[in-house]
């Protein structure tokens, strides 16, 4: 997936994903609901600045296939696993209710 670029409804600004992570981390969401968020927030990060164009992660010998991104494999320095297992076992600061209404 390419960056999502900013006239995108679904865009958000690094700052604006960790303050609704943190929303969500701290909401009496379901540990499942919390899993997928996180899931696909960890993606969203490491595909910020793009995926097959801009990464500032790629190493020298990736920057050699550029405009190749077949050839490529995008990985992750920790594994997401880990990641999203760290952001859960981070202490709550409050409960946020939901409400049927």
């Amino acid at each position: 997936m390419p960056r999502i670029p900013k006239s995108n409804p679904r865009y958000r600004t690094k700052s604006e994903l960790c303050g609704e992570l943190a929303f969500v981390l701290n909401s009496n969401l379901h540990y499942g609901t919390k899993h997928a968020v996180l899931a696909e927030a960890t993606w969203v990060w490491t595909e910020f600045e793009g995926k097959y164009e801009g990464c500032e992660q790629w190493s020298e010998a990736a920057r050699e296939f550029h405009g190749q991104p077949k050839k490529l494999m995008h990985e992750h320095v920790m594994p997401k696993k880990l990641v999203i297992e760290l952001l859960l076992k981070l202490p709550v600061r409050q409960q946020v209710r939901f409400s049927n209404s």
